[in-house]
């Protein structure tokens, strides 16, 4: 099978390596469509601590696809269905997965392979986070399964509520789904970034405010300006991952 290998940062190829077996408690599944994560991006320009563990190594970790086949002991999966899963998967044994933070497991199954036409879906995520596609759903919006669950815990996790004031620095894919994830519970949603394209996907999704970060416009002030008596936004989602940026988040936001 074709498939794309990282071998360093800026280094990865497109080879002929052999379709791989599934073991015991795992899945092969027949790609359908994979899509770039912004992990992706950062791992083929500096690489990745733990996602590259041996050279070269299989590359890519969102996607949708059809099981091809199935591994001996697997239960309830059977060649030919469409599914979806998530990158990785919990121990629900160490401190952390106890205390209900399984994303912060320190022992998580990883995933990775999908930029190939198979991938081996290990065992851990087979019995957690592998998921059917429902019939009439495309497998590149299936794929988006994985970042839009990373959204859907953070909002999950954050009370936002009718008539709040969110804003969002970022409008990547994660900061979209956070904007309209948002403006779907009834909040007022700014949106801060540097692209004017971003910005007005922004606003196709709900935001009722973007400020292009440029041209030293001061968006601390703007999204406080934007606020009821210059007060600060009740809540402030920070989807780009910068310290700088973390930092300006605590300005924006209200005490």
């Amino acid at each position: 099978m074709r498939a794309a290998m990282f071998y360093e940062p800026g280094d990865v190829r497109m080879e002929d390596v052999p379709v791989p077996e599934p073991g015991p408690g795992e899945v092969l599944v027949r790609i359908g469509a994979a899509l770039t994560c912004g992990t992706d991006v950062k791992t083929y320009r500096r690489g990745h601590p733990t996602l590259i563990t041996e050279i070269p190594s299989p590359f890519g970790h969102e996607f949708g696809g059809t099981i091809e086949t199935v591994g001996e002991g697997v239960e309830g999966w059977r060649a030919g269905t469409r599914v979806v899963a998530a990158n990785s998967a919990p121990c629900n044994r160490c401190y952390y997965c106890k205390v209900g933070d399984q994303s912060m497991c320190e022992n998580l199954a990883f995933l990775n392979g999908a930029f190939a036409e198979y991938i081996v879906v290990p065992s851990r995520i087979v019995e957690q986070n592998l998921y059917e596609i429902p019939e009439g759903v495309e497998y590149s919006r299936a794929a988006l399964l994985e970042p839009l669950a990373c959204a859907v815990h953070g909002m999950v996790r954050t009370p936002v509520s009718m008539g709040d004031t969110v804003a969002v620095i970022g409008a990547g894919q994660i900061g979209l789904m956070f904007v309209r994830l948002a403006t779907e519970r009834g909040a007022r949603v700014i949106c801060v970034d540097k692209s004017s394209d971003r910005l007005a996907v922004a606003r196709e999704l709900g935001a009722e405010e973007t400020v292009e970060a440029a041209g030293g416009v001061d968006t601390t002030e703007a999204v406080r300006e934007w606020t009821p008596e210059g007060r600060g936004a009740d809540r402030v989602i920070e989807a780009v991952g910068l310290p700088e940026l973390w930092e300006q988040a605590l300005q924006m936001v209200r005490k």
